[in-house]
């Protein structure tokens, strides 16, 4: 169990002071190398839950600063995680010992998931996964947001995984100085003849389960 290996996030939570946080935050980190990536995830909802409960009407306005910015940072990063945990789900064809066969219909079904957010999800993975390590490990550091990363895997979905490569460092570098919008726009400035019609996008699995950069 996780509460074997980790600190009271109750106590935690009640000592209010200041000079507690780091130790407690180190104590907690260093707790969490030594569990499974399940039980990581468990510990994660038991943080959660003191966040949602939590009492945020005492914080002074630099706290609130502070807390926003590490949230809207932290739900960056979760989503890298959900990415990272979407593409093995698939690497291990996981989906194929349950009734839903695909990873795709196994995310609209067990999690609720609407169709094209789950198709999105799976997508979105196999392309960070096959064709954008660093955009992949940009977005889990939180250097990047979610939308960016959905920016990137478009703009090579048009131009072509083989481009990828050479294109990844532009649009990263991009990714990191502007908001989403501006990696977005370059897929439509993009080439219209550098997917020829019919040609699958190198972020969509064929039946076959190999992904196709060609045709």
């Amino acid at each position: 169990m996780c509460s074997s290996h980790l600190p009271d996030l109750g106590a935690v939570q009640r000592a209010g002071a200041s000079a507690v946080v780091p130790a407690t935050s180190a104590g907690l980190a260093s707790a969490a190398a030594e569990l499974s990536p399940v039980e990581l995830g468990e510990l994660l909802h038991g943080v959660l839950d003191h966040l949602v409960d939590a009492d945020l009407a005492g914080l002074t306005s630099e706290q609130h600063q502070v807390l926003l910015a590490s949230l809207v940072r932290a739900e960056h990063r979760s989503h890298a995680v959900t990415l990272n945990a979407v593409a093995a789900f698939d690497t291990a064809e996981a989906a194929s010992a349950t009734r839903h066969r695909s990873t795709k219909r196994w995310l609209e079904h067990r999690t609720r998931l609407a169709p094209g957010m789950a198709s999105y999800l799976t997508r979105t993975a196999r392309c960070l996964r096959d064709h954008l390590p660093d955009t992949r490990r940009a977005l889990g550091r939180g250097q990047i947001a979610p939308q960016h990363a959905s920016g990137i895997t478009s703009v090579v979905s048009k131009v072509g995984a083989e481009h990828a490569g050479a294109a990844e460092p532009i649009l990263l570098g991009l990714a990191r100085q502007h908001e989403p919008s501006v990696v977005r726009r370059l897929r439509r400035g993009s080439s219209p003849s550098s997917t020829p019609r019919g040609q699958r996008t190198p972020c969509t699995r064929p039946t076959s389960g190999v992904v196709s950069l060609s045709r």
